[in-house]
């Protein structure tokens, strides 16, 4: 596949890369926003009015429920097709999940959600998958009509629009994850439009932490690729003047875990983690991610072995991956991994009795599109499913 000269992907390197990256390494050049005069303005979740960084993102839905007074007895509303990580913040607070079930076009089921509300259910957790936003007015009106709390789950979204307005907005409270969009280490984001957040008081982690934080930022995957001025070496190279040192704990999130870590909940993130997003040229990362997205749904979809859910964009989102559906997704995501490709599956979690969420548990595999891929990634990626279904 020819790819086209655009300015916001890599050009591709002459040297056979070890894999292809996961999330976008740190580069200089993507840290130049508020030069730009566009450190406000982006209608992201980071413009919210009330908003709290944490440690990540199921750390933020953890205060989430301590600030809606969750505990013991309570239920919890998730849908069916979710993340691992979601339970987590629920088992944490003492409370109990009721699946709801999820439409094939990955909306939350209304009728389902009225037979599985109880006297006891006290929040209801809204997925906007993969970076897509979902439909919002109903939910909100739902919730408002059961006297329940509505969650926003923004793990995968920073910017976009539902029917009812901005995501991250409609919700009494919105939950992200900034290592998902960010080149950081660590990070959550707690957010509310019409809930001030003055009671939460976060501790910040210690100094061998903050620093690790920054190196595993700096010197991520993909930094290998840089050229002589890249901060990743410079990072190698401070490091090397450093005796080894025993290793220092970080969350689950930090690693790519999906367990949760209590003692993380009301911890801050690295100050790395602050600066970065800060200087970080959201917009054009954003632009760069539709752009990515879009030339793969091209690509991907003329294979016949493959169903894409979606292939256009919203006109605002912001995508963290483009969703696919493969037969044999457990075997075809090993093999794409095999062959250097990273694809999530979210076939680990329980799916009650909703026949759709069984089937994309199986069958459904997240492909990267972010900022840092390359032409030659492009073409990996498109070849690797080739080669696999």
């Amino acid at each position: 596949m020819t790819a086209p000269n655009a300015p916001h992907l890599r050009p591709a390197s002459t040297r056979s890369p070890r894999r292809i990256p996961s999330q976008s390494a740190l580069r200089l050049r993507h840290l130049t926003y508020p030069l730009r005069g566009r450190t406000r303005g982006t209608d992201s979740l980071l413009d919210v009015r009330h908003r709290v960084l944490t440690s990540s993102g199921r750390a933020a839905l953890a205060i989430a429920f301590k600030a809606l007074g969750l505990g013991p007895n309570d239920r919890v509303l998730v849908p069916a097709y979710h993340c691992p990580a979601v339970t987590g913040p629920v088992a944490w607070i003492g409370a109990s999940v009721d699946l709801y079930r999820v439409t094939p076009d990955f909306e939350a089921d209304l009728a389902d959600l009225a037979k599985k509300v109880t006297r006891d259910t006290k929040a209801l957790v809204l997925i906007h998958y993969f970076g897509l936003p979902r439909r919002t007015r109903q939910v909100r009106e739902f919730c408002d009509a059961a006297g329940i709390a509505l969650i926003e789950d923004c793990a995968h979204t920073l910017h976009g629009s539902s029917d009812a307005g901005r995501v991250g907005t409609v919700g009494d409270f919105a939950i992200a994850s900034l290592t998902k969009f960010f080149t950081v280490f660590d990070g959550g984001l707690l957010a509310s439009a019409s809930r001030p957040l003055d009671a939460v008081h976060l501790v910040a982690p210690p100094l061998g932490y903050q620093l690790k934080a920054a190196y595993r930022a700096i010197d991520r995957e993909g930094s290998q690729r840089e050229g002589i001025m890249s901060p990743a070496r410079f990072a190698r190279a401070a490091r090397s003047l450093f005796p080894p040192r025993l290793s220092i704990e970080s969350p689950a999130a930090a690693d790519g875990g999906s367990d949760f870590d209590a003692e993380w909940v009301l911890r801050a993130p690295a100050a790395f983690t602050g600066w970065t997003i800060q200087w970080t040229d959201l917009l054009t990362a954003g632009d760069a991610r539709r752009i990515g997205f879009q030339r793969l749904a091209e690509a991907l979809g003329a294979n016949r072995k493959l169903t894409l859910p979606f292939r256009e964009l919203p006109g605002d989102a912001w995508p963290y991956v483009l969703p696919v559906l493969v037969e044999r997704g457990h075997e075809v995501a090993q093999q794409l991994r095999a062959r250097g490709i990273p694809v999530f599956q979210w076939d680990r979690s329980p799916t009650g009795d909703c026949e759709v969420a069984a089937r994309y548990a199986k069958s459904l595999l997240q492909v990267p599109c972010h900022q840092g891929l390359s032409h030659a990634d492009f073409d990996a990626i498109v070849a690797g499913f080739a080669a696999t279904t």
